[in-house]
């Protein structure tokens, strides 16, 4: 991933309001999410919850292997899970995002 450039798409996803922070939000307003992107400190029922609701939505969703990385692109403390929802900020990151063989980013 060029990690500025998807910092700066989350960025102004953030600032349009086109995010929903956490996993309860996320499960109350999935029909509004685009891409959803979560990090590996989401807890284990965190993620059967997210694989439960993926099942029935057909939502792209991303995990970033690295514990603490989605804090790091959205600026802000403990973000285990986020999803835009914004159509074309969500193609743009998933362009930029590119998952490397061990699981990390580029």
């Amino acid at each position: 991933m060029i990690k500025s450039k998807v910092k700066s798409y989350i960025g102004f996803a953030i600032k349009s309001g086109a995010i929903i922070w956490g996993l309860d939000n996320l499960l109350t307003h999935c029909d509004k999410a685009r891409l959803i992107i979560y990090d590996t400190s989401l807890a284990t029922t965190g993620v059967r919850k997210l694989d439960n609701l993926l099942s029935s939505c057909d939502i792209d969703c991303i995990c970033l292997e690295q514990c603490c990385l989605l804090s790091e692109l959205t600026g802000r403390d403990n973000v285990k899970l986020i999803a835009v929802t914004n159509a074309d900020l969500a193609d743009a990151i998933r362009k930029n995002i590119n998952i490397t063989g061990d699981g990390g980013i580029v």
